[in-house]
């Protein structure tokens, strides 16, 4: 019956689990989206095994490379504009905590990285760089882990990507972030019943074998 005892504790235990899933940015499956004249893109969310995460910024230079003021749906990501030194931010709120763990990508053109920064409640990851650098068609999105990650994010609380590009014409491409959660799993507590049923049943047969 010790059998039974193991079943129970493996089965709880695995209701604990947290899921590794991915937030895929090159899917084109987007809902919410806001547009404004010069972006065109200010505003999507992601709904990701019952996660929805919601990005936001001035501008997006796209969702997908920018090229001639059209998305390009071949080859979709977030294209992260600007050059020469310069700034540009966005935010990302999850509405469950989730632990980033790595995120995809290439920075174009002039061999220059860019770099971004994430800040926010309990986040400090700066320095992040993509593994590699390409243009538009040709290069192959590199897997990075964040700096000092896993970064674990709070439910419904905005976190701020800084993004800094020192090339005269760079732009950064963000095409998916790996993340872990537990809002698809049953906690714990659930599997409570199957192990104090198990110690019910080798409890009941121990004493079953005494009064033999």
């Amino acid at each position: 019956m010790i059998k039974y005892l193991l079943t129970a504790i493996m089965v709880a235990s695995s209701m604990g689990m947290a899921q590794a899933s991915t937030i895929d940015l090159t899917d084109g499956i987007y809902s919410n989206e806001t547009y404004d004249f010069a972006g065109p893109v200010n505003f999507f969310q992601e709904n990701v095994d019952g996660v929805t995460f919601s990005f936001s910024a001035g501008q997006f230079r796209a969702i997908g490379p920018w090229s001639g003021n059209a998305i390009v749906p071949s080859s979709r990501a977030i294209a992260i504009g600007g050059g020469g030194g310069s700034s540009t931010s966005f935010t990302l709120m999850a509405s469950a905590d989730v632990s980033l763990e790595a995120f995809w990508g290439f920075g174009q053109q002039y061999n220059t990285n860019p770099i971004f920064d994430v800040t926010g409640t309990g986040v400090s990851s700066t320095g992040n760089t993509f593994g590699t650098v390409g243009f538009v068609g040709t290069a192959t999105p590199g897997s990075n882990s964040f700096v000092g990650g896993p970064l674990s994010l709070l439910a419904n609380t905005l976190y701020t990507f800084t993004v800094t590009n020192s090339g005269l014409s760079t732009q950064g491409y963000l095409m998916s972030i790996d993340f872990t959660s537990s809002t698809s799993t049953v906690p714990l507590p659930a599997g409570l019943p199957l192990l104090m049923g198990g110690l019910g049943v080798l409890g009941l047969v121990g004493r079953k074998r005494r009064k033999a």
